[in-house]
């Protein structure tokens, strides 16, 4: 994706691969870059070091990502990526409590639900006029995945309900 004079913003960017994208955005010549990520110190660092916008923010409000767009298209104009990366990890697996699994499954399912309501309104409204080599398509991207309890983590966890000859 052409990334020159666009807007950009991305959740998760204080650090890991979120940092890293917003970062190749600068570089690829992105006009703006909003860095939204849960730890708001991360988020300062990394925006000041590309000349971006910092944002505290946890994506598991909804309306805390609608007031992000919000101001973001108010400042900045129109989105043109929006990489939902936030992430949340544990060590457990099936066996982690239930308010750490929701919190999973709130950042890595709820959080791309609530950014493609926000972003995508904007995003498939009828473009303003521009020179034809202006004219491109936004696009939204979620990275995340739930991940919790597929592998084996100890001897007792790999035996299954079900055994031959039972």
């Amino acid at each position: 994706m052409e990334l020159e004079d666009r807007v950009v913003v991305v959740t998760g960017a204080g650090s890991g691969i979120g940092e890293a994208i917003a970062r190749a955005a600068h570089a690829a010549g992105a006009r703006h870059v909003v860095i939204a990520d849960l730890h708001g110190d991360e988020a300062e660092r990394v925006a000041a070091d590309i000349g971006g916008t910092a944002l505290a923010i946890d994506v598991r409000d909804e309306s805390a990502i609608q007031q992000m767009v919000g101001s973001t298209l108010d400042a900045h104009g129109p989105i043109d990526l929006f990489v939902s990366n936030a992430g949340f990890v544990t060590a457990a697996g099936l066996e982690d409590t239930n308010e750490a699994i929701q919190t999973m499954w709130e950042v890595h399912c709820m959080a791309h639900i609530y950014g493609a309501r926000a972003v995508l309104p904007s995003m498939i409204a009828p473009p303003r006029r521009q020179p034809s080599r202006q004219r491109h398509r936004p696009v939204r991207v979620s990275i995340g995945a739930i991940s919790i309890g597929v592998r084996p983590r100890s001897r007792s966890s790999n035996r299954s309900g079900a055994r031959p000859g039972a």
